[in-house]
């Protein structure tokens, strides 16, 4: 079964992005993200938004190099941040975000941080419930939430 991806985790590949992943990457952001400002920009645009964060990780099969899927992460002074977290709509549901999102926490976790942080559209409620699943919380400085969301990590 060719969405079957949970049941085999040996096929599950998380990698730094590289140069040849780039038109995948953009098409995945564009599906994944169609009314970002980036998408508004354009396909060449989000390739080189993407082309200036090589280190990231892209998530692939083995048995066939589906649409890459990226995973950005920025360590900010005391947060670990995700930047961006997307998945091809053909392979949602998957458990495929939360591979990412358990390889990005690891990563936090390697590098001593406590806390990690990303900001999701507010109307975007299927994204919400998936980190809150993950055990993100909302986050506001004031009275209205504006998407940001924190995960503290247990020592």
């Amino acid at each position: 079964m060719e969405n079957d991806l949970v049941d085999r985790p040996t096929d599950i590949v998380i990698r730094e992005i590289q140069a040849h992943d780039l038109t995948r990457v953009a098409a995945v952001h564009l599906l994944a993200f169609p009314d970002s400002a980036l998408s508004m920009l354009g396909t060449e645009a989000i390739r080189r938004y993407y082309e200036l964060s090589m280190g990231a990780r892209v998530l692939k099969t083995r048995s066939k190099p589906q649409p890459s899927l990226p995973l950005l992460t920025s360590p900010k002074l005391h947060h670990f941040g995700i930047l961006a977290i997307a998945v091809h709509p053909q392979r949602q549901g998957l458990g495929i975000g939360k591979l990412l999102m358990d390889q990005a926490e690891a990563e936090a976790r390697r590098y001593g941080y406590q806390e990690m942080d990303l900001t999701v559209s507010p109307r975007n409620r299927q994204a919400i419930q998936f980190y809150e699943r993950l055990n993100w919380k909302k986050f506001s400085k004031d009275s209205v939430w504006k998407g940001e969301m924190r995960k503290f990590l247990a020592s």
